[in-house]
């Protein structure tokens, strides 16, 4: 890419029924408001005691979290914690699992991480540790008129009933909770009849959803497994069904590392594009115990697959019996369309090169179709006739601190023509960065492109630079190898020296389905691993979504 720019744009084609939908419920729909609605301690009485945490009416229109509850135990590194999501759209409590979801981590380690991204909603209403205070010390902490900001969830949380399960277990035993318990909050849109309207006629012009297996295969790696015996068949009209068998040919231990990695086809014809949400790499024991122990429940009824936490895994034939893919899994965070879901297995000698690759859930890919009534197929064929290009572009880049660490400020974006912006010039390091450093990104969102940013869920996990090197950034190094000279992955140290960038441009292919059109922040905070309170530099770039229509 150093003497040509390419861009990528892609175009969704709207119709005017949809886009005079939008402009209704732009015009008619109201605030959007997040409230809580209940909290209740399920088991571990004699651990934590949250009976005296309520929810009370503080006004006509606002809820608050109030009250005490008594830590009667330290908690350390002898423990461990997670948070699970859950969503009912009715309000009715018939949730469905979210696969968004807090890591199992150790107490220290959650503290470290990321309590601390979250611990300021909280700073004048309790009395809860500072983050990295470890072990948490047992005693009554209070929380004063705690009052949720619609903030934090109006981009990312739809409306409806949403439930947060905190679960708390003794590094003993992983996989039964000793502590659990569930807060509750609704989240609302007051719509006017003319959005209400528009709503029902959505609700009873589209059909049922359905998810189907639709391939598997193995590209890679059969001298370690082999699963050629496994089939995706017509189990009736309606059903497809993964079944067979595939030979493990070594016993897995720690000596080996998986991934998970999505993508996705609007038209179901192959052309994919790389979601940027993946199963970061993992060491095979590590997975046993914390990701696997999640869905291992999906399949225990119809495979031999081992129990979470046995590891290492049996060298042995493991069976699939007629499995089916339950919709209710995918139906709010999966859109329509062809998926791809790859894993790749690494031995920890090389984590460049994988020594088995497999398309989708031990090598499959899904279908995810939504059944149409004639009026949501006509209205989809004209939303594909009428609209204009995506694109994403550079808008500004500026470093706020940490000057003598490295320097970016020779970096900057220039208009290469009149629809393409990029980034060119050179920053200095000027310290060899190991272990010793820890890196972190944040993610902002301005709707309005006015500079008022909401901050977004969405960040990569605070980890030591040797290990984001291995892991992260080895996913996203090739979108920046023909314009820089940005180190490899796995390189580490990073060398002090002077990086360059070469007229980078951002393609809207990695953006499209995942951001919305707006002004977009990312802010990369480095910090020295042995103060992780204070980053030591800081540098934000902030780059706009936004689509070209007819109107």
């Amino acid at each position: 890419m150093h003497g040509s720019v390419e861009t990528t744009v892609r175009t969704i084609r709207s119709s005017i029924l949809l886009i005079l939908a939008m402009l209704v419920v732009r015009f008619c729909s109201g605030p959007v408001t997040v409230m809580y609605e209940r909290v209740e301690q399920l088991d571990g009485f004699d651990i934590v005691d949250t009976r005296n945490i309520r929810i009370r009416k503080y006004n006509r229109t606002v809820s608050v979290l109030n009250g005490t509850f008594d830590l009667l135990r330290a908690l350390d590194d002898d423990y461990s914690f997670t948070v699970q999501l859950a969503y009912s759209t009715l309000g009715n409590n018939q949730f469905i699992k979210s696969p968004f979801r807090l890591p199992l981590q150790k107490m220290c380690q959650f503290l470290n991480t990321t309590y601390r991204d979250y611990r300021k909603f909280y700073k004048n209403m309790t009395n809860f540790p500072d983050a990295g205070d470890c072990p948490v010390e047992a005693k009554q902490y209070y929380v004063r008129n705690k009052v949720l900001d619609a903030n934090i969830f109006n981009d990312y949380f739809q409306a409806g009933l949403w439930k947060v399960t905190l679960l708390l277990f003794e590094k003993s035993d992983l996989e039964l909770p000793i502590v659990m318990g569930d807060v509750l909050f609704l989240r609302t849109i007051r719509s006017s009849i003319l959005l209400i309207l528009g709503m029902l006629v959505v609700r009873l012009c589209s059909g049922p959803v359905t998810v189907m297996y639709e391939r598997v295969e193995q590209l890679h790696g059969f001298d370690t497994l082999d699963s050629r015996n496994i089939r995706i068949r017509k189990y009736n009209r309606t059903v497809s069904v993964l079944n067979g068998t595939f030979d493990l040919l070594r016993a897995m231990d720690d000596d080996y590392s998986i991934t998970v990695q999505l993508a996705y086809s609007t038209l179901g014809n192959n052309q994919f594009i790389q979601s940027p949400f993946r199963l970061p790499l993992q060491k095979m024991c590590q997975f046993l115990n914390n990701t696997y122990r999640d869905y291992r429940e999906f399949y225990r009824n119809m495979t031999n697959f081992p129990d979470a936490g046995d590891c290492p895994v049996e060298a042995k034939q493991y069976y699939i019996r007629n499995k089916v893919l339950d919709a209710n899994i995918f139906n709010d965070y999966f859109q329509a369309g062809l998926w791809k879901v790859t894993w790749l297995l690494f031995e920890k000698s090389d984590l460049e090169l994988p020594i088995v690759i497999g398309d989708v859930l031990f090598l499959e890919t899904t279908v995810r179709t939504i059944r149409s009534s004639i009026l949501l197929i006509l209205a989809m064929l004209v939303v594909r006739i009428c609209s204009g290009p995506v694109t994403v572009m550079y808008e500004r880049i500026y470093q706020l601190s940490g000057y003598d660490v490295v320097d970016s400020r020779d970096l900057r974006i220039k208009k290469y023509n009149r629809t393409v912006s990029v980034m060119n010039g050179t920053f200095d390091v000027f310290q060899e960065m190991g272990d010793d450093y820890s890196f972190t990104a944040q993610l902002a969102y301005s709707k309005l492109g006015n500079n008022q940013f909401i901050q977004s869920p969405f960040r990569l996990p605070m980890q030591k630079m040797c290990q984001f090197l291995n892991t992260t950034y080895r996913d996203y190094r090739e979108y920046y190898r023909k314009a820089t000279n940005f180190p490899n992955a796995g390189q580490c140290p990073v060398e002090a020296k002077q990086y360059y960038m070469n007229n980078h441009v951002l393609a809207a292919n990695i953006f499209n389905n995942y951001f919305q059109e707006g002004l977009w922040k990312v802010g990369m905070l480095l910090y020295k691993s042995s103060n992780l309170e204070q980053s030591v530099y800081t540098t934000e770039f902030l780059f706009r979504v936004s689509r070209e229509g007819l109107f």
